[in-house]
């Protein structure tokens, strides 16, 4: 397949459906992106990515972990604030056979 020939083809495909002028790579950067802000596992990222290794994808795309931070600090507060109920958490005594949630 010629590299030239599908960037070509790919920027008909954008033409005809009114969207912006981009690189066949940033359909690669827009996956690396998306995935993970969708809560897909890094370890599938990697795989759909094709990259040797997970290091190579936290590494490299890193800003979208750092991105994500903020969602998971807000997620951490409301837990600890009281406002959403965790289960399974290890010390859950709810969640031990015969336990009961007395709470702390």
């Amino acid at each position: 397949m010629d590299g030239s020939r599908v960037t070509r083809e790919f920027q008909v495909v954008l033409r005809r459906a009114g969207l912006p002028h981009m690189r066949f790579y940033d359909l690669r950067h827009g996956t690396a992106s998306l995935l993970p802000a969708q809560g897909v596992h890094p370890r599938v990222v990697m795989e759909t990515l094709g990259h040797s290794s997970i290091a190579l994808t936290m590494n490299t795309y890193s800003h979208v972990s750092r991105a994500l931070q903020g969602e998971a600090a807000a997620r951490m507060d409301e837990v600890l604030r009281g406002g959403s109920v965790v289960k399974g958490v290890v010390g859950d005594q709810a969640d031990r056979p015969g336990g009961t949630d007395k709470g702390p």
